[in-house]
């Protein structure tokens, strides 16, 4: 059997004399033991001169044939460790490297981390969709809309127009135009536009509040969600600074429509005023643009349907609606430029400035708590920088031996 030709094994046979009952009850050690195993051996002409016999022959075997399997498999286990060894340093350099000792490199690490949000802010905003996209859908959609849905129908009809001019010129009624009702119902007109303007303030103020928190979890600031109390710092910083460049924008586009009601342009009706009396003498000559709100041609528009009073009521309603089609796409291209050059640009340009210039003055143990991590972050840490320690050490060995 041990010469394999009753029974062949893929590695072979080897013959060992284990300790018996007897010997483990008398304590005989292995060195003994396998004194008693080679004299056991040796004393027999049938196994004196076979190789594969004995403790000694088998842990030799088994200590080569471990070896070969190593050695087979070593290439695939330097892979497994390697890739490991990546994932390790990748999932260590995510949770970031230890806080500054001292005041300087907490400074700096908090600047750094301020200035990356602020790059990723602006980067959302001139990058379109979520961002600038959403902002000029503002102004060329909603804002539009709004001013498009404005009830200037309800101030412009016979009995408003009638009741407004009566109102306006008191006991004295007015001889040719009625300059005061012209003007009240052009106020009135113009209030109408203050809530779009408003209300397109408050969507890109929303919007940009949005980009402020999307800017926080971007992977150019994935550090920063280490520093909880830095984070709400960061936000709150630039919450105060877009609601601050809210005000001036609210204040500048309601600047806008009052400017329309201060001063309106008097030239606009004295010129439909000599077109319409030219017309009158010569209606073949060219009719000059002039629109109402509803799209109509001022100047094709006939009045002999109606009776003089109305028709009367009817040229000044015309001649306001026309004036408020002027003033609406005047506003509709001076509001966005309004809003995008006090909102959108200042904080582009300073979002964080205040809370920078707010930190630079900060004492060491201010630093600290604006940087202080969760404890299960930083045993977290440890233990990974200690498995990337083992790891680097097996591929060390490895190496050596191969």
């Amino acid at each position: 059997m041990l010469l394999g030709r009753s029974l062949k094994l893929k590695h072979g046979w080897v013959a060992v004399v284990n300790r018996g009952q007897a010997d483990l009850n008398q304590r005989v050690g292995m060195e003994a033991a396998r004194a008693k195993e080679k004299e056991f051996f040796f004393a027999s002409p049938a196994y004196r001169d076979l190789e594969n016999i004995g403790m000694t022959y088998l842990a030799d075997k088994l200590s080569a044939h471990l070896i070969a399997e190593i050695l087979k498999k070593l290439p695939s286990i330097t892979a497994h460790i390697d890739a490991t060894i990546a994932k390790t340093s990748k999932e260590l350099e995510a949770l970031g490297s230890d806080v500054g000792a001292n005041r300087g490199r907490m400074l700096h690490l908090i600047l750094t981390l301020c200035q990356r949000v602020e790059r990723s802010f602006d980067k959302v905003v001139e990058g379109g969709a979520g961002g600038g996209e959403r902002i000029l859908d503002v102004f060329d959609v909603k804002l539009k809309e709004a001013i498009g849905k404005l009830p200037f129908d309800k101030i412009l009809t016979l009995r408003n127009v009638r009741n407004t001019i009566n109102e306006a010129d008191g006991y004295q009624p007015h001889i040719i135009a009625p300059e005061a009702g012209y003007r009240r119902l052009i106020e009135d007109g113009l209030s109408l536009f203050r809530e779009p303007g408003a209300r397109a303030v408050e969507l890109t103020h929303q919007i940009l509040k949005a980009i402020v928190a999307a800017a926080m979890h971007a992977p150019e600031t994935r550090e920063l969600q280490r520093f909880v109390n830095l984070k709400t710092e960061i936000v709150a910083a630039a919450t105060q600074t877009l609601d601050k460049f809210k005000g001036e924008a609210e204040a500048t586009v309601r600047t806008l429509v009052d400017m329309e009601g201060s001063y309106l342009s008097a030239n606009f009706f004295r010129e439909i005023v000599a077109a319409e009396s030219v017309m009158a003498v010569d209606p073949s000559r060219p009719r000059p643009g002039f629109v109402t709100l509803n799209g109509e041609l001022l100047l094709e528009k006939r009045y002999d349907s109606m009776s003089t009073a109305d028709a009367h009521l009817q040229r000044i309603s015309d001649h306001v609606s026309a004036y408020l089609h002027i003033v609406r796409s005047q506003l509709l291209a001076t509001i966005p430029k309004a809003v995008v050059h006090t909102l959108v640009m200042p904080a582009k340009e300073t979002l964080l400035a205040g809370l920078q210039e707010e930190i630079a003055g900060k004492d060491e143990p201010a630093l600290r708590r604006l940087l202080s991590e969760s404890e299960e972050l930083a045993v977290q840490r440890d233990q990974l920088r200690k498995r990337l320690t083992l790891l680097q050490r097996a591929a060390q060995e490895i190496a050596m031996f191969s």
